[in-house]
């Protein structure tokens, strides 16, 4: 996605009011203290591109729900007006892990993608990252089913024209295997002020959501835009994914008296038919084959003559780990 050239398409439009009581979200009646606002008017006139999404590391996977990665429409969004300011807002989206490329793998979240349409005061976003417990995309109003992963920021410039923006996690979140992930941008406060996220129409195969954190206008609660009268909304975003590197195991030291395969304390003949019924075996990079006990001080990773000759070269040794301490059944002490 990196090397694709992004289009801004430019509207021009009058900033629309559409008013919702805080009793009914629905309602089209303007209130003084809170409106919804679609878009702002675009004061620069023209066209803007860009590069589109940077990838944070090139050999990631760039999840995103969007049919259209590319265009931001200045105009296509909605949000809460105060009278004189944007108060903050939350922006959410899901993704299934247990879908495609990312199905049955363990993932690591290194960074999350978004864009910004227009931003009248700069400030700082903040990005949470939530597993979605009750196995089903989409959030409950309250958000009850979300448990918190990480969280992230990043700053956003004050703008009249589009832009991508990304977050950063320095250390990557990690991810069960087919997880439900739903991605939370919370765009701060505008006094005096507005916002507008970034979306389009191009389509998406996971909903958007919004609400405001102090419920103004009425969304205090996890809500589609559909809702509010604005299916078109899509908005845009993306996460950056890797698969999990989990050491390998035959990089480590081999312990102290791993001659004892058997683990009863005493080398002997029981340690060589351990190695035996594990014969030829070879770590794939999850493992350490159970016979692997040679050469020092880290094995080879696979069963062959070298662990044989281990066992025969400490033949007897205690190793006081196991065995029998006490007098043992059938035998008799005088």
């Amino acid at each position: 996605m990196s090397n694709q050239r992004m289009s801004f398409t430019s509207i021009a439009t009058i900033a629309l009011l559409v008013g919702f009581s805080h009793a009914a979200p629905h309602a089209t009646k303007p209130t003084q203290d809170a409106t919804m606002i679609i878009g702002q008017s675009n004061h620069n006139g023209g066209s803007s591109r860009g590069t589109g999404f940077t990838l944070c590391n090139p050999a990631d996977l760039l999840v995103s729900e969007n049919g259209d990665l590319i265009t931001v429409t200045p105009g296509n969004s909605v949000s809460c007006f105060g009278g004189t300011g944007t108060p903050e807002h939350k922006y959410g989206r899901s993704h299934d892990l247990s879908l495609g490329a990312t199905a049955g793998i363990p993932l690591e979240l290194t960074c999350v993608h978004f864009a910004i349409s227009q931003n009248s005061l700069a400030g700082t976003a903040t990005i949470n990252v939530y597993s979605d417990l009750n196995g089903v995309a989409g959030p409950l109003g309250d958000g009850s089913d979300l448990w918190l992963l990480g969280s992230g920021t990043v700053a956003i410039p004050a703008t009249t024209v589009p832009l991508m923006l990304t977050a950063n996690f320095t250390t990557p979140i990690a991810i069960d295997p087919d997880s439900i992930l739903f991605i939370e941008m919370v765009i701060p406060e505008s006094f005096p002020g507005t916002h507008e996220f970034g979306s389009n129409s191009g389509g998406e195969l996971s909903a958007s959501w919004l609400k405001t954190t102090n419920g103004e206008c009425g969304i205090g609660s996890w809500t589609n835009p559909s809702a509010l009268g604005f299916p078109n909304m899509h908005i845009l975003e993306a996460i950056e994914v890797s698969q999990t590197v989990l050491p390998d195991p035959c990089n480590d030291p081999l312990p102290n008296c791993v001659e004892d395969v058997d683990g009863d304390g005493t080398v002997a003949v029981s340690d060589v038919l351990a190695i035996i019924g594990t014969w030829g075996e070879c770590g794939d990079g999850s493992f350490r084959p159970a016979g692997d006990i040679a050469p020092l001080p880290n094995g080879d990773c696979c069963v062959d003559v070298a662990d044989i000759l281990a066992v025969i070269g400490v033949w007897g040794t205690q190793c006081g780990g196991g065995g029998v301490t006490g007098p043992g059944i059938n035998e008799i002490r005088i």
